[in-house]
């Protein structure tokens, strides 16, 4: 048979001479591995009845996972075709998963391999820390660049203390700098660490700014240059920021409840955004979580709160995690758990035990685990009808699977998955993961850029046009070129109102083609095309045209953007390939893009704030790359043109504002240090 060529690609390669190009690394922290799916015997990315015909075909004799050995016993047997069943009709997501460290990796400072393994912390220049135990040792550990490090373990010597640590809590991260409690033989503190020098930040020996010492303390939170940690003194408890080596109390338990009767009597996960507080606080018979902005203490939201979507007031709230102006966190209303998002004032379910699981053919979810927000979006541990545990992310209104218990990583079975409230990092989401053979890991997820959630026939606009597709595949099975928006397989009411939810909204979408989610489509991609095509799988396998199937409809979108780049692709939080300067996510690039940036200057920050660069800092690297995007420098993807595009100002103009502002930037600092 002739093979196919393509026209558009220059002097006409044939489809076959690029069948051997290997492909290009994806982005993501830690090594790249190997993903596959459970019940899948033929390689194809789906679970399916050719694979049952496989497993039935070789039942009970011996083979590998290409004869239905799913288990890795090296036998086809009943355990193998009750995992293909579980997991029947899954497919592989839109994600590379990378590797950072597992229950075979060498211990940093103390030799043996680590023998369990926390969910890590990371910080928005992709740096990790996490609780790790070896055998004979158990300490906080930090990951930056491929290389381990020991921040501290049950052999260091206590900073400002005597004798050794002999216990830890959870770390914090940020700007590479870790934060965490511990617990030595006559002492407790908190401490950090950065540079490679470990410090005592307070501990019992330290003066309270109301008097007295500290008789014992919380595990403290980092966020960009901000410090925030619990410590008590007897049945006195306070939340504290640190600025430097002074200690300031910022709520207490004689802090009277706004909105509510008495005072706090337990304050839980403070966090700091360098301005305002952020906390879950309790008093009797009382809950809620708070905002502490100069000397006011509001209630963002409490017991007499009402439950999105229904009448119900919320009887508990737990697992506080915190974005800039934006939080999340898990809540029990009514004998229902949900994870619910908070920005600004807008009360936002994420999934609750009404909610289809992504992904899955019909389940709902039963239970929940730690959620972590980062910019507007929520990434959360959820479980199904069947305990499956699984990770998924709230993206613009629209719910996507992470991974779940389907998933092969390493060829290994997941048993369960974690993760901390500090677990995304732009378009990762770092998570640890337990297999069934005992052994666990830590992982990052690197997600390829979804498209707009509603817009269905991907011109980068949710309007009637896909309103026509949902209607006309109401109640039938489906991928999303069908108008399937949440991946449960079939177009329903659920499909609807996601894109009731966003009519209207346009966005650029991601640049079809781009398997490997390196922003542009080349040699690389088609080569992935190619190893997948005919098989089942995702757009890192090459379904462009969600389907759910590699075919020649996604080679014809790799035919007519072969050549062309896009802008990087999403912050976690848009759920579609940002404009590069785009801060407030408006779909333009304008003033008030650079009056962003600009107020940001010279502090740490996400791409929300005016890091366009993505290496955590807003700086002038950031400000040059505006400037070229507000000239139409950046190129996005040529088929969806940028709705409202500015025309850009004279360079002198920008120049001049941004030579005041850092003016302006000096004069605060010298006003600061006085």
């Amino acid at each position: 048979m002739r093979a196919a060529t393509i026209s558009k690609l220059a002097g006409a390669v044939a489809l076959s001479s690029f069948a051997g190009l290997a492909q290009a690394t994806p982005q993501v922290l830690g090594t790249v591995v190997p993903v596959g799916m459970v019940g899948d015997a033929n390689g194809d990315g789906i679970a399916n009845a050719l694979d049952l015909s496989i497993v039935q075909q070789n039942m009970n004799t011996s083979g590998g996972r290409a004869q239905g050995d799913f288990d890795g016993n090296g036998i086809v047997n009943s355990n193998d075709l009750t995992l293909l069943n579980n997991n029947f009709e899954r497919r592989l997501p839109s994600a590379y998963f990378g590797k950072v460290a597992d229950t075979a990796t060498t211990v940093p400072g103390a030799g043996g391999t680590f023998v369990r393994l926390n969910a890590p912390v990371v910080d928005r220049a992709g740096n990790l820390g996490f609780l790790g135990i070896g055998q004979g040792n158990y300490g906080i550990y930090g990951w930056s660049g491929g290389v381990l490090t020991r921040v501290a373990d049950n052999n260091t010597p206590v900073p400002s203390g005597t004798g050794n640590f002999v216990n830890f809590g959870q770390p914090s991260i940020a700007g590479g700098r870790l934060a965490f409690q511990a617990v030595g033989t006559s002492q407790e503190g908190i401490y950090s660490y950065a540079a490679g020098s470990l410090t005592k930040v307070v501990n019992k020996l330290t003066a309270r700014p109301e008097g007295g010492v500290f008789t014992s303390f919380g595990d403290p939170t980092l966020q960009d240059s901000a410090f925030a940690f619990v410590g008590s003194a007897g049945d006195n408890m306070s939340a504290y920021t640190l600025n430097g080596s002074v200690v300031t109390p910022v709520v207490n338990t004689s802090t009277p409840i706004p909105g509510g009767t008495g005072t706090f009597t337990a304050i839980d996960n403070p966090i700091s955004d360098g301005s305002n507080y952020f906390f879950v606080g309790h008093g009797i018979g009382q809950f809620g979580i708070y905002k502490k902005s100069g000397s006011a203490v509001t209630a963002l939201l409490d017991k007499n709160t009402t439950v999105p979507g229904t009448a119900a007031k919320f009887t508990s709230i737990a697992n506080l995690s915190q974005d800039g102006p934006n939080v999340s966190f898990t809540g029990v209303f009514a004998g229902t758990s949900g994870v619910f998002g908070l920005t600004g004032s807008d009360l936002q379910k994420v999934a609750d035990t009404t909610t289809m699981v992504p992904g899955d053919q019909g389940s709902h979810f039963t239970n929940f685990g730690v959620s972590s927000i980062g910019g507007p979006s929520v990434a959360f541990v959820g479980y199904d009808e069947k305990s499956r545990p699984g990770i998924y992310a709230w993206i613009g209104g629209e719910l996507n699977r992470v991974i779940d218990s389907s998933v092969t990583l390493g060829g290994k079975i997941i048993s369960d998955l974690d993760l901390s409230r500090s677990a995304v990092n732009g378009n990762r989401v770092t998570f640890q993961a337990r297999f069934t053979d005992g052994s666990s890991a830590l992982f990052s997820a690197s997600l390829l850029a979804s498209r707009v959630p509603g817009d269905v026939n991907n011109d980068g606009v949710v309007n009637s046009a896909d309103f026509a597709i949902v209607q006309k595949n109401l109640g039938l099975s489906g991928g999303r070129a069908s108008g399937d928006l949440n991946g449960d397989g079939v177009v329903d009411f659920h499909d609807y109102q996601i894109l009731e939810r966003t009519f209207g909204k346009t966005g650029v979408a991601p640049l079809l083609g781009d398997a490997d989610g390196d922003r542009k489509v080349d040699a690389a991609d088609l080569a992935i095309l190619l190893s997948n095509l005919g098989k089942y799988g995702s757009i890192a396998q090459g379904d462009f045209n969600g389907n759910g199937r590699i075919d020649f409809g996604d080679y014809q979108a790799v035919e007519a953007a072969f050549g062309k780049s896009a802008a990087a692709y999403m912050p976690f939080g848009s759920g579609i390939i940002p404009l590069q300067g785009d801060t407030n996510g408006d779909g333009r690039i304008d003033a008030s893009d650079l009056s962003n940036l600009l107020a940001n200057l010279g502090n740490y920050g996400s791409p929300w704030q005016g890091d366009v660069n993505g290496d955590g800092k807003v700086d002038f690297k950031d400000f040059q790359l505006f400037e070229l995007a507000y000239s139409g420098a950046v190129g996005l993807s040529a088929d969806v043109p940028l709705p409202g595009a500015v025309l850009a100002p004279e360079p002198t103009g920008v120049l001049a504002l941004f030579a005041g502002a850092m003016l302006l930037g000096r004069r605060r600092g010298r006003g600061a240090a006085r």
